[in-house]
């Protein structure tokens, strides 16, 4: 799965990029903006809000002891996502199987989107990197 941060931001990251060999530093700040984001969408249950559980399955899960949390059964995927850099990227990601299912949804399985990031994050990649700049 791959999320890609397009607009002014990507542009403003070419131009620099052009002029700077190693931007590893305000990589690594920017991708733990981009996992810190994912995790709280989780928290949040969908920013904006998923679509709530059935009420069948809810009714199982508080059943069966687990939290009514959505997207959270063992904590497994909320808890897997791992930020990369390097000099000229950040990516998040995860290696669990069944998320972009649940990302994108299918025939079954609502969309619930989580590998997203809201404007505040944007705006805060975009001071990242015009302090880096500034620097």
């Amino acid at each position: 799965m791959k999320v890609e941060i397009r607009g002014d931001t990507d542009e403003k990251l070419k131009l620099i990029m052009s002029h700077v060999s190693d931007l590893s530093k305000p990589m690594a700040e920017i991708g733990q903006v981009m996992k810190r984001s994912v995790i709280e969408n989780f928290q949040a249950g969908g920013r904006p809000r998923w679509k709530p559980l059935s009420q069948g399955y809810l009714a199982w899960k508080t059943s069966h002891g687990y939290t009514s949390q959505i997207l959270v059964l063992t904590h497994r995927l909320m808890q897997s996502f791992s930020a990369q850099t390097d000099s000229k990227s950040a990516r998040v990601f995860t290696g669990v199987k069944y998320a972009a299912r649940h990302n994108f949804g299918d025939n079954l399985i609502p969309q619930r989107q989580f590998m997203m990031f809201q404007d505040e994050d944007i705006s805060k990649i975009k001071e990242i990197i015009s302090k880096f700049v500034g620097e």
